[in-house]
């Protein structure tokens, strides 16, 4: 006796049925989101000090491997020469007044 399983095929109303219950869900979702104040004050200030702080790191670390890259140039002959006028001219300019 042998015993054939049957392949279920897709049923494209299943599947319209779903696409539409997940757009659904998440529209009703983001309405919800909206119409709370607390809920978009709360993301949003989260969400502007991620911004922040993500400007604060990535501008350090590009300022500190520039650092880096700079001092790494100051012993190389012929360039070397260009870095240190350039830092002696930025020693010699006096400070901005500020008002």
């Amino acid at each position: 006796m042998t015993h054939t399983k049957k392949k279920k095929s897709f049923n494209i109303s299943e599947g319209e049925f779903l696409t539409s219950y997940t757009d659904h869900a998440s529209f009703s979702e983001y309405v919800d989101f909206v119409r709370s104040p607390l809920k978009t004050f709360g993301f949003s200030f989260l969400r502007g000090t991620g911004y922040g702080l993500g400007i604060i790191l990535g501008a350090s670390l590009v300022l500190a491997l520039l650092n880096y890259t700079i001092s790494a140039l100051y012993d190389v002959p012929g360039i070397g020469d260009l870095v240190k006028q350039g830092v002696n001219s930025i020693e010699q300019q006096p400070a901005a007044k500020v008002k």
